[in-house]
């Protein structure tokens, strides 16, 4: 061991099995206060169907339904679908369980971290990082962060924290192996989530190559040069589509904004961010007081855990100086990839930093373990305090969702729309992706109602571009025997706009219909023929 190594380990806390045991109570109870808060936000909409639909339709078809579904550029396939098929295969595949799944990987993500800091800042500092991090609040399992939805950013962000285990690991041992295993993770991550390409790809890459230049002679360079050349191939796969065998999924599109468009992108990010680390307990995050109290106490934290961490990481072993040199290059790569680009409005949404939320939480810990002793008694007051008020304000932020009995969220639109439709006895039919709730109106269903996705666009009834099969747009996708298949019109503000035209454009495309009935918005066209082929690409 290095004297400065030992210097650092001297002066940080030793293991207090007392913190280590109140911190695992208080870990606990946070993980089921993050559990109630995530079943009553998320209500099942068909973002959240997808896995389902994914789910039913390789039941159904096999491999080729894989090829068939239209994926976004962030499609999770290789990161999410295998653990969604696995627990579906487990526990049944329904809406609370997808629900379920984004709960879990949070708290996969809050026992990643904590490993990482274990390695950094020993067992005191990863319990009591574990326990904090587990009381997020509203904001941050919710609007802002999404860190409990099951289909964002957050299970890449549990992928980068393994590769990131992984990687420190092959640096610490000079292991091939474990360089390869890294690479691997990386790659899942970055070819089903363009994210993943800023957000743990390159600072991999790039801080595994200076250690394999700056560390040439010693294991350690060896293992960093082997992690440089597995992210590397890994990152280069994922670009490609693995050289043009994945080319059913589409390639990511990145477009600049304008100066005041990053002004824009700054402040989304600030004010999101500031609402995922609230430490005013029942205050109103929407508030202007309490997102700048919240702002400015989240840039102080962070700055002192980035210059404390990148401090104390010159006096550290290779493997250590790997995690705390990538998670900083993470948090600094996605925020700027964030800010200069040009990005639809409901994607400006905090659910692009779950890595300031984990990174930044492991970065403090590492930093106010390294020469805690030495600290002066209001920089350990103050380290504290924030850590009390952020978790206090997260349990406390709606306390009625885990005092009281669960309160899990249902979409009772869907709900309706399923039991008047099948009281008409309609089954099968077209409709806009979220106005007739298409994706999820099934499983709510019980599978007794289907409706595949469309949209109204140039004046033509058109396939969904994303989230859809192109095997759903055929007569063999009809139940057999089907009498009557249906079309829902609704202005939803995005599939259909102008719901006159939208319905005089089906109309004009599929012909005249049997029925023609209106129910709180919707229009519903009933036709005896079939129409699945007559709707446009």
């Amino acid at each position: 061991m290095s004297k400065a190594r030992a210097a650092r380990q001297a002066a940080s806390p030793p293991a207090r099995p007392g913190v280590i045991g109140a911190a695992a109570a208080g870990l606990a109870l946070g993980l089921f206060v993050s559990f109630r808060y995530a079943i009553s936000i998320w209500t099942p909409d068909s973002d959240m169907a997808v896995p389902l639909a994914l789910w039913t339709g390789f039941q159904r078809h096999g491999w080729s339904f894989l090829a068939s579904w239209r994926y976004t550029p962030d499609n999770w396939l290789l990161s999410l679908t295998p653990i969604d098929a696995l627990v579906f295969s487990l526990a049944g595949p329904s809406p609370t369980t997808v629900a379920a799944v984004g709960w879990m990987i949070f708290a996969a993500s809050v026992a990643l971290t904590a490993a990482l800091a274990w390695r950094l800042a020993g067992a005191t500092a990863a319990a009591v990082l574990a326990c904090v991090l587990a009381f997020a609040n509203p904001a941050a399992i919710g609007s802002a962060g999404y860190l409990a939805y099951p289909v964002t950013h957050n299970i890449s962000m549990a992928w980068a924290l393994a590769a990131l285990i992984l990687g420190a690991a092959a640096v610490g041992r000079g292991s091939v192996l474990l360089a390869l295993a890294s690479g691997l993770a990386v790659f899942i991550d970055a070819v089903s989530d363009p994210w993943a390409m800023p957000a743990i790809a390159l600072p991999l890459i790039l801080a595994s190559g200076v250690f394999a230049l700056a560390r040439r002679r010693e294991a350690a360079g060896r293992g960093a040069a082997a992690l440089f050349v597995a992210c590397g191939l890994a990152a280069w796969a994922a670009q490609s589509r693995v050289w043009g065998a994945l080319g059913f999924l589409p390639s990511p599109q990145f477009h600049l904004t304008s100066p005041a468009g990053v002004l824009h992108n700054l402040w989304t990010a600030a004010k999101d961010a500031a609402a995922m680390a609230n430490v005013l307990p029942r205050a109103d995050t929407g508030a202007w007081w309490v997102l700048h109290v919240d702002f400015i106490a989240l840039a102080l934290a962070l700055a002192a855990a980035v210059l404390g961490a990148a401090a104390a990481a010159r006096r550290d072993s290779a493997s250590r100086q790997l995690i705390v040199a990538a998670a900083i290059l993470s948090m600094l790569g996605t925020v700027s990839a964030y800010a200069i680009g040009a990005w639809p409005t409901l994607a400006s949404l905090g659910r692009w930093f779950p890595n300031l939320y984990f990174f930044g939480g492991l970065l403090a810990a590492y930093a106010l373990a390294a020469g805690w002793r030495g600290r002066p008694a209001w920089a350990r007051f103050a380290a504290a305090a924030y850590a009390a008020l952020f978790a206090t304000a997260g349990a406390l932020a709606d306390p009625g969702a885990w005092l009281g009995p669960p309160r899990p969220s249902r979409p009772y639109e869907a709900e309706a729309l399923a039991a008047y439709l099948e009281g008409q006895g309609l089954t099968y039919g077209y409709g806009p992706y979220w106005g007739a709730k298409s994706l999820i109106i099934g499983p709510v269903s019980g599978g007794r109602v289907t409706i595949r996705p469309v949209a109204f666009e140039g004046g033509k009834l058109r396939r969904r571009v994303a989230e859809s099969s192109s095997l759903w747009y055929r007569a063999a996708d009809e139940p057999p025997g089907l009498k009557a298949r249906f079309v829902l019109v609704k202005n939803d503000g995005e599939a259909c706009l102008d719901l006159p035209a939208c319905e005089a454009a089906a109309v004009r495309q599929l012909g005249p219909p049997a029925r023609r009935l209106e129910h709180e918005g919707y229009v519903v066209l009933v036709f005896d023929h079939p129409i699945a082929e007559r709707i446009a690409e």
